[in-house]
């Protein structure tokens, strides 16, 4: 009687305990808006990150809202993280692209990054107009049609059909082609390609992945880098004008 009655009385407790559900993201997000707009800064990008703790968000405007709490907070590095994480989402989110300018312009690195060819802003500029799934869904598209007009081709009995079937299909399977491209640059982009923020206020950049290697150069909190290799805990990067070197892996944190 007595070991029923603990076991009651623990399982009370335990309820008692229990942390209270979460609260739904966009109850949560307005509220991190009526705090922010309060100038309780903090408490906005607390909240706002609960949101994305919790609900493993992927939204570019909570992105973007939690780069300008931090940079109301002055801590660039975190808003520079944010409004990057914005972008990424959304490459054509003007607004975080300004911000993100202003942000970089208040740390300590000014690294001019290796200039483009005009065929290369081009290029970026197409693929980033849709995102990998929007690609795909593209590409999908105009091969559906594709396929229809080739049926078309080689099921009609009239001349002028087969030639529209044919050349119009043709140029579809081009378009699809180039979608297709395009959405495996964008995917490569944001899955298999990582960059990072500097989170140390002067992190030296190794010319190996070892505390004796020679001191190539430093970075400086809030700096963006590509990282393209790791060896345990040191991890190779890439930084905008071109130059390598190796640091630890808890100098950064991935966007």
């Amino acid at each position: 009687m007595n070991k029923l009655l603990s076991i009651l009385i623990f399982l009370l407790a335990a309820q008692l305990l229990k942390p209270a559900a979460a609260k739904p993201a966009d109850v949560l997000f307005e509220e991190g808006v009526k705090q922010y707009t309060d100038g309780n800064y903090q408490e906005a990008a607390n909240t706002w990150n609960t949101i994305d703790e919790t609900y493993k968000a992927t939204s570019a405007e909570l992105f973007y809202n939690l780069g300008n709490a931090y940079f109301k907070l002055t801590d660039y590095p975190s808003a520079i993280l944010f409004y990057e994480r914005a972008i990424k989402q959304n490459p054509s989110y003007d607004d975080a692209i300004y911000n993100l300018n202003v942000a970089n312009m208040r740390i300590t690195d000014k690294i001019e990054p290796l200039p483009e060819l005009f065929y290369q802003v081009w290029f970026r500029k197409i693929v980033n107009l849709l995102n990998s799934n929007q690609w795909a869904w593209v590409f999908l598209f105009i091969l559906y049609f594709g396929l229809i007009l080739f049926a078309i081709y080689i099921l009609s009995a009239r001349l002028k059909l087969r030639k529209l079937g044919f050349y119009a299909g043709f140029l579809l399977f081009i378009l699809a082609t180039f979608a297709f491209y395009f959405g495996s640059v964008r995917y490569k982009e944001n899955v298999k390609e990582q960059n990072a923020i500097i989170f140390i206020a002067r992190s030296p950049v190794k010319s190996s992945p070892s505390e004796m290697g020679t001191d190539l150069f430093f970075i400086h909190a809030g700096t963006k880098v590509k990282i393209i290799d790791q060896i345990g805990n040191w991890v190779k990067i890439k930084i905008p004008d071109g130059n390598q070197g190796w640091i630890e892996s808890d100098h950064f944190e991935v966007i």
